[in-house]
This record gives C-alpha cells, sequence and structure tokens, in this order.
C-alpha cells in the first residue's frame, strides 16, 4: 500500500491485490514478483513509497478468525540506476605492425559511472557492424577486447595481440569499426551497455619506395621486345612483384593508369629481390594497351613496385626511362638519291643493322603519283625480277655509290624523262631461314627518298 494510505482489516479482506504465501512453520522471506500491483491495483514503480502489511487468514481452530499485522515502515523503490555509455569513440591508424598495436581509439567516459565495473574496447568488423548488439558484446572471449579501467577518458593504441570480436588478428586493409561496452557492476549482464560505433577505419601499412634509375635501352638487333634490355635499383618495404611496363612515348601514364593494368600480358613481372635488377623483353611483349612492341616506334618504361598487401599496402611508380625506339633490322635508313652529271643515279644511305639476314638491296623507282598505294607486297613482287643495275650487294658498310637508272619503275612501265620519281630500298630477305628467322617481323622497304624528275636530255635507261 502507499504510504500515504492506511489500511483496516476489512480493506484488506476485501481487497483483490495480494501476495499469498503459505505458512513454513518458521520465519518467510519472500521476492516480490515484478508483476506485483499495490493494494489500488497500480504495478510497483521505482521512486514510489510504500508500506507493507500481512493479512493472516484463520482457519477452523482460530474459529476462522483473521488478522492484520501492523504496517512496515515506508520503503522507497530504488531499482537499478542505468548503466551509463561512453561518447565520441574513434578511431585511427596510428602505426604501421600490421596489427593491434596499430589501431588508436579514444572516448569519453559515461557521465555517470557509478553502476559500471569496466570498460571493454571491441573491434568489429564493418560488414558485421549493424548487427553488433549487447548480447553479442557480452559473449566476447576475454582475448577479443581491451578492457580499460572506469575513471577517466581514453586515447591509447590498442595492444598488439589483441584480436577482433570473431577471434581473427586485427591487420591492415580490413574495414573495422570499434565499440566499447560499459560493463555493469551488479552482477547482470544485460544491463551493460554498448557505445554508438566508430566511423569505419581501414588500417593501411607502409608506402613502398620506386627505382630512381629506370633504364631501358636497345642491346640487341632482332627488331622486336627483346632487343630491350631493363635495369634498375631494387625498391624498399614489402614488395610484392616489379611490374615492367611498355609505353608509347606520345602517351600520359600515371600510378592509377598502371594500377588499372591486370592483364599480365600487358607487363612484364619480376619477382622481388634484394639485388639490382636486370631482364630482357620478351620478343612477344606488349605495350600497355595491349598492342606488339615493335620497330619503329618509340616507347619509354615504367615500373610498377606492388605491396605485398599486408605490411606494405600502396603501390609506387617510378619514373619513365629514357625514351628508346627498336630499330628495324633489316630497313635501310637516311635513303639520299640524285642525279649526277652523267645521268647516273648517285645513292646512299645507312646499311640494315642486321646484314646477316639480307642477300642484296633492289633500288626501286616509284612513280610520284603511285607513291601512296605502294606497299611492301608490291615492293616484294618488284624486287623480285632481277635487274642487276638496281642491284647492290651488302657490304657491312653504308652504302654511297653510283648506278645506272632502272628501264623499268616498279608497275613495270619504262622510266621516262620529266617524270617525277620517288627511290626505295628494298632489303631483299636471305632464303637461309636460321639467318633469316629473327627478322620476321621487321619491314625490309626503306622510307622513301625525295622526289626526282629525269630531265630531258638525260641518257635515256639502256636494256642490258
Amino acid at each position: 500500500m502507499k504510504s500515504s494510505k492506511n489500511l483496516t482489516l476489512s480493506q484488506a479482506y476485501a481487497n483483490s491485490y495480494f501476495t499469498t504465501v503459505n505458512k513454513t512453520g518458521s520465519t518467510i522471506t519472500r521476492d516480490l514478483a515484478s508483476t506485483t500491483r499495490d493494494s489500488d491495483g497500480e504495478l510497483i514503480q521505482r521512486g514510489s513509497s510504500y508500506r507493507v502489511y500481512v493479512l493472516s487468514l484463520g482457519n477452523s481452530y482460530s474459529n476462522y478468525t483473521n488478522a492484520l499485522s501492523s504496517a512496515s515502515g515506508a520503503v522507497t523503490i530504488q531499482g537499478i540506476m542505468e548503466v551509463g555509455v561512453v561518447t565520441d569513440v574513434t578511431a585511427v591508424d596510428a602505426g604501421d605492425s600490421n596489427n593491434a598495436s596499430d589501431l588508436k581509439v579514444s572516448f569519453k567516459k559515461a557521465a555517470n559511472e557509478t553502476n559500471i565495473r569496466e570498460y571493454r574496447i571491441m573491434v568489429v568488423k564493418q560488414a558485421n557492424a549493424a548487427n553488433f548488439k549487447v548480447a553479442q558484446a557480452n559473449n566476447v572471449g576475454i582475448n577479443n577486447y581491451d578492457s580499460v579501467p572506469i575513471g577517466f577518458d581514453f586515447s591509447k593504441a590498442l595492444r598488439p595481440d589483441t584480436r577482433d570480436v570473431d577471434d581473427q588478428p586485427i591487420k591492415n586493409m580490413v574495414d573495422y569499426q570499434v565499440f566499447v561496452l560499459s560493463v555493469s557492476n551488479n552482477g547482470n549482464n544485460a544491463l551493460s551497455a554498448l557505445s554508438a560505433p566508430s566511423a569505419p577505419i581501414k588500417l593501411t601499412g607502409t608506402t613502398v619506395t620506386v627505382p630512381s634509375d629506370v633504364y631501358a635501352g636497345i642491346e640487341s638487333t632482332n627488331g622486336n621486345g627483346s632487343d630491350v634490355v631493363v635495369r634498375f635499383s631494387p625498391a624498399t618495404g614489402s614488395i610484392n612483384e616489379y611490374r615492367i611496363m611498355v609505353v608509347p612515348s606520345d602517351q600520359g601514364f600515371g600510378l592509377d593508369d598502371a594500377n588499372r593494368i591486370t592483364d599480365r600480358n600487358w607487363y612484364t613481372s619480376v619477382a622481388a629481390t634484394n639485388s639490382k635488377v636486370e631482364t630482357t623483353l620478351s620478343a612477344s611483349v606488349k605495350d600497355v594497351n595491349g598492342e606488339d612492341v615493335k620497330s619503329g616506334y618509340k616507347y619509354k618504361v615504367f615500373v610498377l613496385v606492388v605491396a605485398d598487401g599486408t605490411v606494405s599496402t600502396t603501390n609506387a611508380m617510378s619514373k619513365s626511362s629514357k625514351e628508346f625506339e627498336i630499330p628495324n633490322p633489316i630497313q635501310t635508313t637516311a635513303l639520299t638519291a640524285k642525279l649526277d652529271a652523267s645521268g647516273k643515279l648517285q645513292v646512299d644511305f645507312k646499311k640494315a643493322v642486321n646484314e646477316t639476314s639480307i642477300d642484296a638491296y633492289r633500288v626501286l623507282f616509284v612513280e610520284k603519283s603511285q607513291m601512296k598505294d605502294f606497299n611492301l607486297q608490291k615492293a616484294a613482287e618488284a624486287a623480285g625480277k632481277e635487274d642487276t643495275k638496281a642491284t647492290i650487294k651488302p657490304t657491312n658498310k653504308d652504302i654511297s655509290t653510283l648506278i645506272d637508272i632502272p628501264t623499268k619503275d616498279v608497275s613495270g612501265k619504262d622510266i621516262t624523262a620529266d617524270t617525277e620519281y620517288a627511290v626505295y630500298v628494298y632489303s631483299v630477305p636471305t632464303k637461309d631461314v636460321k639467318k633469316a628467322s629473327s627478322a620476321q617481323a621487321a619491314t625490309p622497304l626503306s622510307l622513301p627518298s625525295k622526289t626526282l624528275i629525269l630531265k630531258t636530255g638525260t641518257p635515256a635507261p639502256t636494256t642490258p
């Protein structure tokens, strides 16, 4: 009954709100149920003052006489006060050890710590954080949280051997959120309180360095990627591998571009090593666009240093090598052709890099109007027709010689005065398969000379 009221015997007997207790012959102690109501039919409430009466119901031995005890002293129901929660939980990456000591956690203590025994810091994978509640927190093992005493705000790195709530090591490149459990001091874990989570945090490791002396140069005469040798000093950090990437010189290229390339045919992998790296690219190497690396084009090389993803977590890329161009091993260069006073043709050109694959050089006349349609196939067909006047044998030296003007141009027409022609040199491949094999992809046709005109009065070509 509320302390402000009194109770008579008749009122007690007529009241419907009571707790029945059987007699035992000894002193009785009884906890009331949580559903107990006062004499007015209202639930017992925290903060209200009550007095307790005991009504003894008589039996035949007492002639069914009832008796009401005097009231107990007034008692105010206090209940169990709520367990406070910490606030401002934050987590930052503060190290590079690839364990829990990299994780620095901060929070402000609960405003009221009266009912708190300790705080427990718990690290939860972000994917599971939305479903992490007090019930789960109470079941977390002792090795999977850090205990913090009450009494002060906290800001400190976790123990290195602390594990997440799934009993897995805390490591780089995993998304986490941090909770703090305020543990109840009355022995009822259900009353413990869980903080709001920190913002997501992903630990990252050290950054790898990059080679500063990347060299890429031509050291062979095959006319393909196998001519290119790449050298560089090793980088530092925890490295998975190096990726040598060949990039056209006129193409912009950065770290993001390099990281996006996943086709292993588009770069050359080199295992991590502490020694200076030297490697020759393969004949079939491709550039970063998936195109064959070939002669006649200018390139540069970058080295992507791939981090191991655990201790070192961020890739890095070197500056580019100097520009290089794979020479065509059987193509002549620097070709000039002009008429001398006698009407002969002065031909000058730099010899092919690899003359072992060449039987002869053929000088070909192409009428200016036909130059746009002139191609390697037509050159090969024209060179296949014997013409001793227009044939020059390799001498392992650059060529500077006078030759008689051929009688026919590449289309089989007579070469005539007052007609404008360009001169090409076709490197006639050897029929020796072993010697020719290294130059299969190379083009044997030179670029054209400047055009010239056989003036009227130039001695006409004669058929031998």
